[in-house]
C-alpha cells in the first residue's frame, strides 16, 4: 500500500470509530437515569442518603451528557479496539499477532475486573470519607491543604520556592 492509501484506510477507521462511539453515547444516552443510578449504588450502599443538588440550571443536563459519553466509550470499546487491530494487523508478522491474542485477552480482563473492583469493593471505603465532615471550614481547609501538597509531592513540584506566600 501507498502513504496515501494507508491515509484513507486511517480516515475510514476513525470515521467508524466516532460512528461507533456516538451509537454508544446514543445508547447510553437512553439509559442515562438507570446509569447513573447505578454509578451511584455505592455511595448508597456505604450510607449515603442525602440528595444530590445542581448548582446550576444546566449542571443535571451536563452531567448526564459527560456520563453518557464516558460510559458510551466504555460501551463502544471493543469495537474501537477492532477498528485499531484491523488498522495494525496486516503490518504485523504472524508471530506478532499470535502474541497480540493473549495480551488484548488480559488486558480486557484486567481492565474490566479493575473497573468492577473500583466501582464495588472500594464502596466500603466510601463510608470512611462520607464520616468525615468537609463541610467545616476548618475541615475543609486542612483537606485541601493536604489534597495541594500530596499533587506537589505526587508532581514533583514540592519545596522548589515557587509557589510563594503561603509555603510551609
Amino acid at each position: 500500500m501507498t502513504f496515501l492509501e494507508h491515509l484513507e484506510e486511517l480516515r475510514g477507521r476513525l470515521l467508524r470509530t466516532a460512528i461507533y462511539l456516538a451509537i454508544g453515547f446514543g445508547v447510553c444516552w437512553g439509559f442515562h437515569e438507570r446509569i447513573f443510578a447505578i454509578l451511584i449504588q455505592p455511595l448508597r450502599q456505604a450510607g449515603f442518603t442525602d440528595q444530590f443538588i445542581y448548582t446550576s440550571p444546566a449542571e443535571a443536563f451536563f452531567l448526564y451528557m459527560k456520563m453518557s459519553f464516558f460510559v458510551g466509550i466504555f460501551v463502544a470499546f471493543p469495537f474501537i479496539l477492532w477498528e485499531v487491530w484491523a488498522f495494525i494487523s496486516p503490518g504485523l508478522y504472524r508471530n506478532e499477532k499470535l502474541w497480540a491474542i493473549p495480551f488484548i485477552g488480559m488486558g480486557s480482563f484486567f481492565f474490566t475486573a479493575g473497573a468492577i473492583f473500583g466501582h464495588y469493593a472500594l464502596a466500603g471505603a466510601l463510608g470512611q470519607v462520607l464520616d468525615i465532615d468537609l463541610l467545616s471550614p476548618d475541615a475543609l481547609e486542612r483537606h485541601t491543604r493536604f489534597l495541594v501538597k500530596l499533587s506537589e509531592r505526587l508532581l514533583g513540584s514540592a519545596g522548589d520556592g515557587e509557589r510563594g506566600g503561603d509555603a510551609k
